[in-house]
């Protein structure tokens, strides 16, 4: 069986990171692997920050019916 891997998305598009590190995520019922998840480096923080920053004016002025 194949597993999902979750990535990181940031400003749009998805991404496993600069290290391409995953880590098992399991079903707490079972305790079987259902997933693995992206690690984030500093720098995959840092460009998701980066994104977010330069997005929130933009969405700041949105009204919220939008």
């Amino acid at each position: 069986m194949t597993t999902e891997r979750i990535e990181h998305y940031i400003n749009g598009h998805k991404t496993n990171g600069v290290d391409d590190r995953y880590q098992d995520v399991t079903n707490p019922a079972t305790g079987k692997v259902t997933g693995q998840v992206a690690l984030a480096t500093q720098s995959d923080v840092d460009s998701a920050v980066a994104a977010a920053q330069e997005a929130f004016p933009s969405w700041a002025d949105t009204p919220p019916i939008r």
